[in-house]
């Protein structure tokens, strides 16, 4: 893909403008280090206002221009640029962002994910972005991208624009679909360095350079159309940032990602404050390396003054969308300084794209309390937070949905005996003269507690992303939704307890296994009620809602059918039709079978997750049974690369606590299963070899050598290759009636790799 942007980079009169960068003084040199960087490297101009409206609503609005400038890894050059703004309301919790990007951007993204991210992640981003326009929310640039070279004047694509009309002053303006912003700036105090970013350990910001205008006076007007414009005041900070450009990543180094946190602040008691802490990763190797953190604080007269920080992280927010963790307040601590800050955003939910590269930051509205050489100090102003976006491992990354995941299990399946809890678990009418108090600890005892002790070692959770995802690639929030997630992991834990006393299995996640610890009876019981779980989470989901309610109902009931008829085939085996195919040489019948025991099994819960979400966010028609059939493919996908992984002894990774182990290869052959591999070796392999193997099979219980020799045989005759290559043909298949009714988004890119996932992968829990 070579997509060049369409740019005008009007001519510089003098060509050394690092020069006049690098000797800008601390204290003064107003405008030097607004001119843009023509030659090469990254370029960044960002506004940060605090305003207050006629009315006294705050709002915050956060501006980033950013113009990027590298190499093509055929030696060509490759110019990009991107823009966005948000604002959010503390007042109502709102948050909007707007993201524009050029195809020069969308190339980025393209080279950059060609390597040191997930396999199925990379080819799902460079396939979404094929057609030279960005994934959503994302949006293309209308129109060209000029920068002029001896004046602050850049025109981004007509959508914004920044401009210097006179010293020290600064006018903006923004142009979406639906507002319009108009700000007019002007510096209080003169510019100043900000901390040099020099020296990254792992190679990342090796030459980034910042520099303030700390405070700048602010007026804006936001027009709407149909609404009266709104006119607001208030305080900014402007942050002028260049240096070495850092993506796409150096082919011959090991792949690094960086990561962040900036707080910049203005006082009540007229100082100003921004602290910095920036590291890189190694996201391969799993090193970090950070610098030291520091604050730069400005004093009322403008006087700048550096000092060593610590910066120390308190709670956290789990974004649904990208699965990134936040800290959301923060401890700022410079005793050299005199400074003690606790900075919190007003609200958790301000996440917003990066305008150049992939990924998501944490850009909140936040406010800050403490003490500044020993007196009392309020202050307002912007916390962002860029976490490691680079996705090396799929399985990993949708780890991230965990905490999310196990508190709305937890949620449903309290860790003490609550009467509440139980009174809703048990069925029991509320305000009825049940003994609740009498069986609330015997009921924990035997149906929470065992669905915990194996629900606590959850699975790495792609089951409860499909959930949510099904809603998200239409465009509607999973946010009001997330016991979707509990649900998900509940039926699947349910099906597992049931599944592993049917084939007396002594552990599951690498734990005792649910019948082993509590006993069979009380694990049948258990399992079976977990399955009822539904009714309660689709209850609290749509109480007013009845007419979804039965179409949800009407999805399970479909769904639990098919995975009890799956596992119906699934006990009772395929001998008799491999047999059949053996004697015959004709495999027609029996990969039939097993394909249709996957697709019930494992693609038939699938299907029903992918249609809870799919349901609640309106899918009908067309739209739901492109859904529901994608979801069962992933599932049949995902049950055979896991006949594969078995024979490559691939199910588990050491430590993993999630994971089944499997210290052998082949322990499908060993409990004499017929597996999808073997199913297609009846025509690939000769029919005397056939016959070998299938007795080996048959006869169940075969040693470590006699397996490994099968193992060996279907590996050499390429029925493994064979069923891999089923399982992504059934995806590709799936995809595209899907793919033309759905927007590209961030999750019909994850979607898209969660089938590719199912179909690659090596690895199963």
């Amino acid at each position: 893909m070579a997509l060049e942007p369409t740019v005008k980079h009007e001519s510089r009169p003098d060509a050394s403008p690092d020069a006049r960068m690098d000797d800008l003084p601390d204290q003064d040199g107003r405008g030097a280090y607004d001119l843009p960087r023509l030659d090469c490297g990254h370029d960044a101009w960002r506004f940060v206002a605090g305003l207050c409206d006629g009315g006294g609503v705050e709002r915050q609005l956060m501006i980033e221009f950013v113009a990027h400038r590298t190499t093509r890894p055929d030696g060509g050059r490759l110019v990009s640029h991107g823009c966005g703004w948000t604002y959010s309301v503390p007042e109502s919790s709102t948050y909007r962002e707007q993201t524009w990007r050029d195809t020069g951007a969308v190339e980025l993204i393209c080279l950059d994910t060609s390597r040191g991210w997930d396999p199925s992640v990379g080819e799902a981003v460079r396939e979404a972005c094929a057609s030279g326009r960005p994934i959503g929310p994302d949006r293309l640039l209308p129109g060209p991208v000029a920068l002029a070279a001896d004046r602050l004047c850049l025109d981004f694509g007509g959508v914004a624009e920044l401009s210097a009309p006179a010293e020290g002053a600064y006018h903006v303006v923004l142009r979406g679909d639906d507002e319009t912003w108009e700000l007019r700036l002007r510096a209080l105090k003169p510019a100043v360095r900000e901390s040099l970013y020099q020296g990254a350990p792992l190679g990342v910001d090796e030459s980034r350079r910042a520099f303030l205008v700390p405070r700048l006076a602010a007026d804006a007007t936001w027009s709407r159309p149909g609404h009266p414009p709104v006119r607001m005041s208030g305080l900014a900070l402007y942050q002028r940032a260049f240096g070495a450009a850092e993506l796409p990543q150096d082919g011959g180094r090991p792949p690094v990602d960086r990561e962040r946190t900036w707080i910049a602040l203005h006082l009540d008691n007229g100082w100003d404050v921004v602290a910095c802490q920036s590291g890189s990763v190694d996201v391969a190797g799993g090193r970090t390396a950070r610098r030291p953190a520091s604050v730069v604080l400005v004093a009322p007269d403008g006087t700048r003054q550096e000092a060593p920080a610590r910066l120390d992280p308190g709670e956290s927010w789990t974004s649904i969308v990208t699965l990134a963790s936040y800290p959301t307040v923060w401890r700022v601590d410079a005793p050299e300084a005199g400074l003690s800050l606790r900075v919190a955003a007003r609200f958790a939910e301000q996440e917003r794209p990066t305008v150049i590269g992939p990924g998501a930051l944490l850009a909140a509205a936040a406010t800050a309390e403490g003490e500044l050489h020993d007196r009392p100090v309020h202050g307002d102003g912007l916390l962002e937070v860029l976490p490691v976006n680079r996705i090396l491992d799929f399985e990993g990354h949708l780890e991230g949905l965990r905490a999310i995941t196990h508190a709305e299990v937890v949620r449903l399946y309290p860790d003490a005996p609550e009467p509440e809890a139980i009174t809703v678990l048990a069925g029991l009418a509320p305000g009825t003269r049940w003994p609740v108090d009498l069986v609330a600890e015997p009921l924990h005892r035997s149906l929470v507690a065992p669905v915990r002790h194996l629900a606590d070692a959850m699975g790495r959770g792609w089951r409860s992303y499909a959930a949510i995802a099904a809603m998200e690639i239409q465009g509607v929030s999973s946010r009001p939704y997330r016991a979707l997630t509990a649900l998900a992991e509940l039926l699947h834990t349910a099906s597992l307890i049931v599944d592993d006393v049917e084939d007396n299995a002594p552990t599951r996640r690498g734990r005792p296994a649910v019948h082993q610890v509590f006993g069979q009876a009380t694990a049948i019981n258990t399992g079976t009620h977990a399955y009822l779980v539904f009714d309660q989470v689709v209850r609290h989901l749509l109480p007013d809602d009845p007419e979804r309610r039965l179409r949800l109902y009407q999805a399970y009931l479909d769904g639990m059918r098919r995975n009890h008829a799956g596992q119906a085939l699934d006990i009772l085996g395929h001998h008799e039709a491999m047999e059949a195919a053996v004697v015959s040489g004709d495999a027609a019948a029996v990969l039939e079978r097993v394909r249709t025991t996957h697709r019930l099994k494992t693609g038939g819960v699938v299907r029903g997750i992918g249609e809870f979400g799919a349901i609640l966010a309106g899918a009908n028609g067309e739209l739901l049974a492109a859904i529901s059939a994608y979801y069962e493919t992933v599932g049949l996908a995902y049950q055979i690369s896991d006949d594969v992984a078995d024979l490559r002894a691939l199910l588990a990774r050491p430590g993993d606590p999630g994971s089944r182990v499997a210290k052998l290869p082949g322990e499908d052959i060993r409990e004499g299963k017929v597996t999808y591999p073997l199913a297609h070796a009846v025509p690939l392999l000769p029919r005397a070899r056939l016959r070998e193997v299938w007795d080996v099979v048959r006869a169940g219980n075969a040693a470590p050598a006699a397996a490994r020799e099968v193992v060996g045989a279907l590996e050499d005759c390429g029925a493994t290759a064979a069923s891999l290559a089923d399982a992504r043909q059934a995806i590709d298949r799936a995809w595209r009636p899907l793919q033309e009714l759905l927007p590209v988004n961030r999750h019909t890119v994850m979607v898209r790799a969660l089938g590719l996932y199912a179909a690659q992968r090596h690895l199963d829990e």
